[in-house]
């Protein structure tokens, strides 16, 4: 997996969002505000491939969290993520 190119980061007034770069002017759908470990796990995978099991690493090496937990909650991302077409596969 990927993340789109057609999505970006941004930090606007210290609140963090993912941008659709091709969206519609005027379509709010485009935008997804995300929070700090979010933020922080995107710009880990930024440009590069990675698979889920990468992802439940990385948040499970910086994060004191158990590895079920991290491991649902990036199935969980991963499945908006793919829904809205932030993730090319």
């Amino acid at each position: 997996m990927k993340l789109s190119e057609n999505y970006i980061l941004r930090t606007v007034a210290g609140e963090h969002m993912i941008v659709n770069t091709k969206g519609k002017k005027g379509d709010n759908s485009g935008f997804f505000s995300i929070n700090d470990p979010v933020e922080w796990l995107w710009r880990k995978i930024d440009g590069r491939e990675f698979t889920e099991e990468m992802l439940v690493d990385l948040i499970c090496g910086e994060y004191e969290v158990s590895r079920d937990v991290a491991a649902t909650d990036v199935a969980n991302l991963l499945k908006i993520w793919k829904t809205y077409g932030i993730i090319a596969e």
